[in-house]
């Protein structure tokens, strides 16, 4: 893809960097060392480090100037992005706290204790759970409408209604459960543990299209530029066009298989189990239709 400019990868981790935030100037990384590391999105120097988790970082997110963290010691923590200091500590899960949504001064946990916690942020306070039937693994929020999936076999994606707290579920058709969910317009976008990525109506909650092209189990994805990039465990990246059935781009990786993945300023940002992040150009490889290049 011609001439790259040198960018030094990101290492500083020393166990598996679990997830990814981009924000603020900074890309926030957590991991399996119980730390969070704050990067300059510019330079890619480090910015500082979080300590205060007793387990694994899984899951991050920012608003309003603030870091969310949940982990496997089951707690979520607010940090002050500003001033790197820990605000607070929410205690309730009695498990894994896997992923985290914000709407309206709201706070959405989902645990592998299989609840999902609503939390007042300003009073710090818990408000409601809601029971799932599996781990909670992946949520989204759209129309009012709570979207919650599990990576257990067997297991439907719950579509909570905030207000009524009332539940429906997908139509569903797939023994491996759901890794990942993502909005792309008024869709709900649902990968699997078996390949396939599903493209639903969040409204009439139905299935619109079925991409497939991965042969392994989809762990992430992310919508980025109009475009879908999904991550899988048969070590490639795909980029689809969702009005297309077909990837444009496969990024195909050598070792290190993808543990996290995040898209801003034209590069992707991937976590590995080996503790480094590496950036891979991406802008120019939607636009002439070319595998992304590692910045290195």
């Amino acid at each position: 893809m011609g001439n790259q400019e040198q960018q030094a990868s990101l290492k500083g981790h020393s166990s598996s960097v679990n997830c990814l935030k981009i924000g603020y100037g900074h890309i926030f990384s957590g991991s399996s060392d119980q730390t969070i590391r704050l990067w300059n999105i510019q330079t890619k120097k480090s910015q500082g480090v979080l300590y205060g988790h007793k387990s694994f970082i899984t899951c991050l997110k920012i608003d309003n100037g603030m870091l969310y963290s949940g982990s496997s010691d089951n707690t979520i923590r607010i940090w002050d992005i500003e001033t790197q200091q820990q605000l607070s500590v929410l205690k309730g899960h009695t498990y894994s706290i896997e992923c985290l949504k914000l709407i309206n001064g709201l706070l959405f946990s989902g645990s592998n204790d299989r609840t999902i916690g609503c939390w007042d942020i300003k009073r710090e306070k818990e408000i409601y759970w809601l029971q799932h039937d599996n781990w909670v693994t992946s949520m989204k929020i759209v129309n009012g409408k709570l979207f919650s999936g599990s990576v257990c076999q067997n297991t439907k994606v719950k579509v909570w209604d905030i207000k009524r707290r009332l539940v429906t579920h997908l139509p569903t058709e797939n023994d491996w459960g759901v890794t990942d969910l993502k909005k792309i317009g008024k869709n709900i976008i649902t990968s699997s543990g078996d390949g396939p990525i599903k493209i639903w109506d969040a409204n009439t909650e139905q299935c619109l299209l079925t991409l497939n092209g991965h042969t392994e189990r989809v762990s992430h994805l992310q919508i980025a530029y109009g475009k879908i990039i999904s991550a899988s465990e048969d070590k490639t990246i795909r980029i689809w066009d969702p009005l297309k059935s077909q990837s444009m781009v496969i990024l195909r990786e050598n070792t290190e298989k993808t543990t996290c993945f995040k898209v801003a300023h034209g590069g992707i940002f991937t976590g590995h189990a080996t503790g480094t992040i590496y950036e891979w150009d991406f802008r120019d490889s939607i636009l002439q239709d070319e595998s992304p290049s590692l910045l290195l």
